[in-house]
C-alpha cells in the first residue's frame, strides 16, 4: 500500500496526528530531507482532505447526478418525497389546528396528522425512534400537552433554536427527548431555513469538513444556532462552487447533500 492509499484509508484522528508531526518536523528541521518529506506528506494530506470534504463529495455527487439538484434521479432519491412531506406538514399542522385542539376541540385527528408527518419519510428510524415517539402522543398522560409544545414549536414565538429547546426541554420530561424529532418537524415546516439534525450523520459530516461547531447530545439554541450557520456554510460552498446546477433551492438541498457527504448506518461509506 502506497502513502496515498494509506491516508485514504485513515480516518481524520489520524490525519489530524500526522499532519501535527509534520507540522513539528517542518518547524525543528527545516532545509533538511525529513523537512522536504513533511513539507510532501502535507500536502498529501491536504489533498485527502478536500477528497473527503466539499470539494471531493462535489465530484462524487455529480458522478451520481450529472445535472445536480436539478437531477431527475436525484430528485426521485432525495427531494420528491421530503417535499411532499414538507407540503404536508404545512397543510395539516397549521396554527388554526393546534387553536382548535387547544381550545377544547378532539386531538385525536391532529395527533393523526402529527403521524402522518413524521411516517411521510424516513429521515426518522422507523423501528425504534417513530414508534417511541408514536407511544408518547397516543399515550393519554401526553397527548393534549405534547400537541401543544408541537404547536408552540411550529408556530409559537421566538426564533426556532429557542422554540426547539422549549420543545426538546418537554421531551426531555416525558422521556423521548432526541435531536431528530423536533428539528424534523422545523425542516419540515420552514425548508428554507430549518435544517433537520440526526445526530451520527452531523458528527459525521463535521469531522469530514473540520467545522468548528461545539456539538451537544442534548439539544439546544445553543447548538442549534451552529447546526443553523454549518448548514449555511455548505450552502455557501456549494453555491461558489462554479456549478450552477448545485445552487440548493432550499434546507432539503442542503440536507441531502450533507447525507451524500456522511451517511449513516447501513449506508455509510468506509
Amino acid at each position: 500500500m502506497d502513502l496515498v492509499e494509506q491516508l485514504m484509508s485513515e480516518d481524520m484522528e489520524s490525519l489530524r496526528r500526522r499532519e501535527r508531526n509534520a507540522m513539528a518536523m517542518l518547524e525543528s528541521r527545516p532545509g533538511t530531507p525529513d523537512a522536504q518529506r513533511a513539507e510532501q506528506l502535507l500536502e498529501l494530506i491536504s489533498d485527502e482532505r478536500d477528497r473527503r470534504s466539499i470539494p471531493g463529495n462535489i465530484e462524487t455527487f455529480l458522478q451520481e447526478y450529472p445535472d445536480g439538484f436539478d437531477d431527475q434521479l436525484y430528485r426521485r432519491r432525495e427531494r420528491d418525497d421530503k417535499r411532499a412531506a414538507s407540503e404536508l406538514c404545512r397543510d395539516v399542522l397549521t396554527a388554526d389546528a393546534f387553536a382548535q385542539v387547544a381550545a377544547g376541540g378532539d386531538p385525536a385527528a391532529l395527533a393523526g396528522d402529527v403521524k402522518r408527518v413524521i411516517g411521510a419519510t424516513n429521515l426518522i428510524q422507523g423501528s425504534f425512534e417513530k414508534p417511541k415517539f408514536y407511544g408518547a402522543l397516543q399515550d393519554p398522560r401526553h397527548t393534549l400537552a405534547l400537541l401543544r409544545e408541537i404547536g408552540l414549536l411550529l408556530h409559537g414565538p421566538g426564533d426556532a433554536a429557542a422554540r426547539l429547546e422549549a420543545f426538546s426541554d418537554h421531551l426531555g420530561s416525558i422521556g423521548v427527548r432526541k435531536w431528530t424529532y423536533g428539528t424534523y418537524l422545523l425542516f419540515l415546516s420552514d425548508p428554507k431555513r430549518c435544517m433537520f439534525v440526526k445526530p451520527e450523520g452531523l458528527k459525521k459530516a463535521l469531522e469530514i469538513t473540520g467545522y468548528p461547531l461545539t456539538y451537544d447530545s442534548t439539544p439546544s439554541a445553543y447548538v442549534y444556532r451552529q447546526v443553523l450557520e454549518f448548514a449555511a456554510w455548505i450552502r455557501s460552498r456549494l453555491v461558489q462552487s462554479g456549478h450552477p446546477q448545485l445552487v440548493p433551492q432550499d434546507m432539503i438541498d442542503v440536507q441531502s447533500f450533507m447525507w451524500h457527504m456522511a451517511p449513516t448506518g447501513k449506508f455509510a461509506r468506509d
